[in-house]
């Protein structure tokens, strides 16, 4: 009689126990999905913070890193900014993806705002993990901002280059400048010619000491 009021007065210590159990087994499981993706290594057309980019829809890529395994990228969204400023309040005036569902982390195409030569441009890029089938292919929360990369555009058009031939004109050439220039050169060339024979000579001695004492040593 004894045992059984025991009993019945420990079950409910023990079903509140297990429930316990059991919620925290699945929060614990529950965190374990939305584990948060982290974005680092970001690169604009196969390098980082490149110059004198050359295309007009630049390539963006980033590796994704997690504490978890097996964590895969649902979802991302690019800021291209033109000042570091404006790319902190998350304002992108150049280009704002928006959320994209896409997997693809390499190779994303730049579908802003014409880039225009000598441009130098700030970006940066957040992602959302997808949790497992179980749970129906949802998507958790997204990672933080990235730190920001930058790209520098190129000379897009012909008419960018401008520029002139260095060297002195036909009418200012002086006889006595041209007969300088080929002595000098001559005499350059002398010393490169003498400067090559001492180092083969210098080679070639080595050589023979390295035979010579490999002979001794046999």
């Amino acid at each position: 009689m004894f045992i059984r009021q025991h009993v019945k007065t420990m079950a409910p210590s023990l079903a509140l126990c297990f429930a316990v159990t059991i919620l925290a087994s699945m929060t614990a499981h529950c965190a374990e999905q939305q584990a948060e993706l982290a974005t680092s290594e970001l690169s604009c057309e196969y390098a980082t913070n490149p110059l004198g980019v050359d295309t007009p829809r630049p390539r963006f890529g980033w590796l994704l890193k997690s504490e978890q395994r097996a964590q895969l990228q649902s979802a991302y969204r690019v800021l291209v900014a033109t000042s570091e400023k404006q790319l902190q309040a998350n304002v992108g005036d150049k280009w704002d993806s928006g959320k994209v569902n896409s997997e693809q982390s390499v190779n994303v195409d730049y579908q802003g705002k014409a880039l225009t030569s000598g441009e130098t441009c700030y970006w940066k890029v957040k992602v959302w993990p997808a949790l497992s089938k179980v749970e129906g292919d949802k998507q958790g929360q997204p990672s933080t901002w990235s730190k920001p990369g930058s790209f520098e555009m190129g000379l897009m058009k012909q008419s960018d280059w401008k520029g002139q031939w260095i060297g002195i004109a036909a009418a200012n050439r002086s006889p006595l400048l041209c007969c300088h220039r080929r002595r000098c050169g001559s005499l350059e060339r002398r010393r490169l010619r003498q400067r090559s024979r001492r180092i083969d000579a210098g080679i070639q001695a080595r050589r023979l000491l390295h035979i010579r004492c490999r002979v001794g040593a046999i």
